[in-house]
């Protein structure tokens, strides 16, 4: 009769990338970090879709650059730069475990911040209520109101289309 208890072996971080579990940890304490601050940022500037006209967006940018960052959720570009080096750590502590599921994982993980980082037209906005500002005549302003229009539309999407 075998009286030694069965242990389940453990699998242990790879010291070799422990600067990568290091960044991982401070993405994540970032990352909880920048929901906090844009939390707090969104109650001084508050933006609903639909509320605000491309004008008034213009507006808040050209009166306050972080005030138009906030309206145009940076945290969400910011977060979701931090959440891939997030993900990086996970899957080098995960694959040893399951490296299939790991790495599905990640693939998907660094799909969907890339996609989101790419779908946020912030910078292309800035750059039209810039231009919007230097504007001389009222053709040109309704021009750049009209492709900041296209923008907006794009950057919020079909999800805060009031329906009703």
């Amino acid at each position: 009769m075998d009286t030694e208890p069965k242990h389940q072996p453990t699998v242990c971080a790879d010291a070799d990338y422990a600067e990568l579990y290091t960044i991982g940890a401070v993405a994540a304490v970032l990352l909880v970090a920048i929901i906090a601050v844009s939390v707090v940022a969104f109650l001084n500037w508050p933006f609903a879709s639909g509320t605000n006209t491309t004008e008034e967006i213009f507006d808040l940018i050209q009166r306050t650059f972080t005030g138009g960052l906030t309206a145009l959720d940076i945290g969400v570009s910011l977060g979701n730069l931090l959440a891939i080096l997030l993900y990086l750590a996970l899957y080098q502590a995960l694959r040893q475990t399951n490296p299939s599921v790991a790495l599905i994982a990640l693939a998907f993980g660094l799909v969907a911040a890339a996609a989101l980082i790419a779908a946020r037209p912030v910078v292309e906005i800035f750059v039209l209520a810039e231009s919007y500002a230097d504007a001389t005549t009222a053709a040109e302003r309704n021009r750049l109101l009209a492709a900041g229009d296209t923008l907006l539309v794009q950057f919020h999407g079909m999800a805060f289309k009031n329906c009703g």
